[in-house]
């Protein structure tokens, strides 16, 4: 099938135009700087991403928490597999650490009647979200910071 050549110009002219107009509207966006994603998470913030974790644990979509709050689906699906039953009770805020990780330290009651301790780390993920690294509130998961970073060697 031939395609006349007045075709095929509108349509390279057509993609070229398309090509020029997300160029101009990707370098209209500003752009992220590496300050606005290490801003530290807010208690508040925390706090609030928790609180919408909670409800989606007591409407019991666990996989709904994995799926729109994780920094990490996997290793949120990970820590469902722990077996433990959900904990629909909000948990009580016993504690936060702020840094590059923000951690809310936690006590609840799993609807078991079991009790846990756990950690709620939560990351900028963007300027504008903030995602758990440990979502799966009730699972008992402690979080555990990387040391800093030094130049220098190893002591023996």
């Amino acid at each position: 099938m031939a395609i006349p050549g007045n075709r095929i110009a509108l349509a390279v002219f057509a993609t070229a135009g398309a090509i020029a107009f997300a160029g101009v509207s990707l370098a209209r966006q500003a752009p992220v700087s590496h300050a606005d994603l290490t801003r530290p998470v807010t208690r508040a913030e925390a706090e609030s991403l928790l609180a919408q974790t909670v409800r989606l644990a007591q409407t019991g979509d666990v996989h709904g928490i994995c799926k729109t709050l994780a920094a990490a689906e996997a290793n949120c699906e990970a820590l469902l597999d722990t077996r433990h039953p959900v904990g629909k009770l909000a948990p009580t805020v016993a504690g936060f650490d702020s840094g590059s990780t923000a951690v809310l330290h936690l006590e609840g009651t799993r609807d078991d009647g079991t009790t846990y301790t756990s950690d709620f780390a939560v990351i900028r993920s963007s300027p504008d979200r903030i995602v758990g690294m440990t979502p799966i509130y009730w699972s008992g998961v402690r979080f555990i910071p990387n040391p800093p970073l030094t130049t220098a060697p190893p002591t023996r």
